[in-house]
């Protein structure tokens, strides 16, 4: 049973067996006993740090990672490994320079054994400019990346807000401004990404956003995401696809 209130950013851990969410400022979990089995009740996230936002896990020499973003706008990156020790994240560009706007969302997919990022930066001042970087890890802490962005094919105005990625890194997923979804996929990793399609769900008058994929095993993907119908409060929904 839902709490009450509203639920977001969901995520889901390594295990695949315990799925977090933001329920309002209290982080919220709700677990279950194998993968093929229905999750339980939501309960408070106790194994969670005290600040976290738009959560990703991932494991490095079978060390469990959380990512995420924290503090106020303009927000930065956290790194909290085994969901402990916290410690802030630097991200730079190509050239160099230390990216200092506001950054959330991120996302992470384990490519060739290595974590790869996507994220969301808001320029401060400008909140038109909501775009996607990839990012790779430059030290063994996951305490700095540096960032490329992947200038998607989008519409006017439309903007690119907390991403997800397959495990794979061939497929990520966004909500834009509208309450949708768009979805880009790419051949091989490495290669660019195709001009980014909405998604169909029903019911149509749902807000969808903050996606979450997950490999569900037999060719699937397990996707979550946060959806609003009406003046209801937002809810975590579940759907599976095939790539």
């Amino acid at each position: 049973s839902p709490p009450a209130g509203n639920l977001s950013e969901p995520a889901l851990r390594v295990d695949r067996l315990q799925l977090v969410a933001r329920g309002g400022i209290v982080g919220m979990a709700t677990e279950r006993t194998a993968v093929d089995q229905p999750f339980g009740p939501w309960n408070v996230a106790t194994e969670m740090p005290a600040e976290w936002g738009d959560p990703a896990f991932f494991t490095y020499q079978q060390q469990e990672y959380l990512i995420s973003a924290a503090g106020p706008k303009p927000r930065a990156l956290q790194i909290c490994p085994a969901l402990t020790n916290c410690q802030a994240v630097t991200i730079i560009d190509g050239e160099e320079n230390v990216l200092t706007d506001d950054i959330d969302g991120p996302a992470v997919a384990t490519v060739d054994g290595y974590p790869l990022m996507i994220f969301n930066m808001v320029v401060v001042g400008r909140p038109e400019t909501n775009d996607l970087y990839q990012a790779q890890a430059t030290l063994t802490d996951f305490s700095s990346w540096v960032a490329v962005p992947l200038q998607l094919q989008r519409g006017p105005g439309q903007q690119e807000d907390d991403p997800a990625i397959s495990p794979d890194g061939t497929i990520i997923l966004y909500g834009d401004n509208e309450g949708d979804l768009w979805v880009s996929r790419r051949p091989q990793f490495g290669a660019p990404f195709a001009p980014p399609g909405r998604l169909d769900f029903t019911p149509e008058d749902d807000k969808l956003s903050e996606p979450f994929l997950a490999d569900a095993g037999e060719g699937r993907l397990e996707l979550f995401f946060s959806a609003t119908e009406g003046e209801s409060p937002s809810r975590i929904k579940r759907a599976f696809c095939t790539p």
